[in-house]
Formats: structure tokens, sequence, C-alpha cells
């Protein structure tokens, strides 16, 4: 990926799973535009885990964190996925904050 919106590289993410997963050739979806700074991002990754392509993502990004929604492809939620990248600026930076106060250790 190169010089690419975070949020569109998340998708590509996503779509790139759910093409390995059920073997189909395509995946549809549409995105959210105007929640997130435009940042761009610049990822040459291959053969990566994807909770490392994760991590690349919000590093590059620098004002992001990402977070698991579902363990499995069965129990995908039907409006997020199997993970969210939330954008550390208001109102998504108070609510990622106090989930992670909250905790358990």
């Amino acid at each position: 990926m190169t010089e690419m919106e975070t949020r569109r590289a998340d998708f590509q993410l996503f779509c790139a799973v759910v093409v390995q997963a059920a073997g189909s050739g395509g995946c549809a979806g549409s995105l959210a535009v105007g929640q997130w700074d435009p940042i761009r991002i610049t990822l040459h990754l291959q053969n990566e885990r994807v909770y490392e392509i994760l991590n690349a993502i919000v590093a590059q990004n620098g004002r992001a964190i990402w977070t698991v929604t579902a363990s499995n492809l069965a129990s995908v939620p039907q409006c997020c996925g199997l993970w969210y990248i939330y954008p550390l600026e208001e109102p998504f930076k108070s609510v990622v904050s106090d989930r992670l106060v909250r905790m358990p250790q």
C-alpha cells in the first residue's frame, strides 16, 4: 500500500482476509468518509499476520489504536468485522481511554 488513507488501508486488509477465508473473488462494503483526518500511510508488508499489519497501520497513522471485535469469522458482527481502528481524537479518544482503564488486569 502506498500513500493510502488509513480507513482505506483498513478496508483493504479486511477484504483480503474475507477473500482468503471464504475463497471468493471479491469483497463489498463502504467507507465512512470524513471521520478521520486524511492521514496517509505507506506499508510494504508481505506474509504478515493480520495483527502485525494492524499494528503497522496504527503506527504509521500515529493517532490511532485498534481493537478486536470478534474472535473468528463465524462470529463477525454485521456492523464491523473482526477488528476496528479508532482514531485517538474526540469523541473516540475518551471512549477508548475509559475502556482501557476498566479492563481487568
